[in-house]
């Protein structure tokens, strides 16, 4: 069920910045919503009066003080600026998390569409992507096994052209190009995702402290924490709410399925005992191939490791 709460929370959180204007995020928060009505999907009841439970949504969040607002006098109602502190993020994400699965299809598809950085992209190359990224976040979401790729797709490409943030051009690989709005469209639902990105990337290069030594989980976790604090600070990453123990600890046993790291025993001289520990496998070549595929869902050179 699609509360207020998780409609707004989402649309809040598909910016990475400390704040996001009033015109914006009802662009967005309108843009999900559209999307959820035409896959009819079961919304509250007091979402049955979308502009009232949005605009209550809003003041109940500042009230609890998730968020806060910043207007001049003089300012209009479209100059309004929502403020997110960081810590506050993961309050949001809670709810954000109550949908995403209803979102996941779009932000897949939105993803792969603006990584191929033109207006008129190929359906073979999304398929591919969507295949990388469903298997890559297997541990964060859970899918309907019985719905083919091709299909999942395909129903998010009709609802795009209806909405008319993709017109059609023809019946090859490339039958469509992203209109403008439709450009602002894939980026609010690429947003959805980023964060799963930035968490997935903070571990495989925290991968590095592998090279030197094994380490507990326990103690590579405290590791990538550190790393992602740090590289929040230095702007490396954009989303506070990547710095997560439970996405590491998924991404952790991705990376260990695929080879990656290894897990082994090892004797701890000073307890007599032996622990289990993540260790290093060399495969730097894989973890390169992985960087890339981050960096290029994220449009960004800076995320692929050497």
């Amino acid at each position: 069920l699609v509360t207020p709460h998780a409609l707004v929370a989402s649309a809040l959180l598909s910016v990475s910045r400390g704040g996001v204007s009033m015109a914006e995020f009802q662009e967005v928060c309108r843009q999900f919503y559209d999307f959820l009505m035409d896959q009819n999907i079961r919304l509250s009841k007091t979402l049955r009066s979308y502009d009232l439970a949005v605009s209550e949504t809003l003041s109940d969040f500042e009230r609890s003080k998730v968020i806060g607002k910043l207007k001049d006098e003089d300012d209009d109602l479209e100059e309004e600026v929502f403020t997110i502190d960081d810590g506050k993020r993961l309050t949001l994400e809670y709810y954000k998390n109550n949908i995403i699965h209803f979102l996941l299809p779009a932000a897949y598809v939105a993803t792969s569409i603006l990584a191929q950085q033109t207006f008129r992209f190929s359906i073979a190359q999304i398929l591919e992507d969507v295949a990388f990224m469903k298997n890559f976040f297997k541990y964060e979401f859970v899918y309907d096994n019985e719905l083919r790729d091709e299909d999942l797709i395909a129903g998010v490409l009709r609802i795009f052209e209806r909405r008319d943030w993709l017109h059609r051009l023809g019946e090859n690989d490339q039958p469509f190009i992203l209109s403008h709005s439709g450009h602002r469209a894939a980026h609010a639902f690429h947003g959805l995702l980023r964060c799963y990105f930035e968490g997935y990337w903070l571990v495989l290069r925290a991968f590095r402290y592998l090279q030197k030594k094994p380490y507990t989980e326990k103690d590579f976790m405290k590791k990538v924490f550190n790393l992602g604090q740090k590289t929040l600070k230095l702007e490396l990453i954009e989303r506070p709410e990547s710095v997560s123990k439970i996405m590491f600890g998924n991404a952790l046993n991705y990376y260990l399925e695929r080879g990656l790291i290894e897990k082994k025993v090892e004797e701890d001289k000073g307890r007599e005992k032996s622990q289990e520990v993540f260790a290093d496998t060399g495969d730097r070549l894989l973890i390169q191939d992985y960087s890339r595929q981050i960096s290029r869902f994220l449009r960004s050179p800076r995320f692929t490791l050497q």
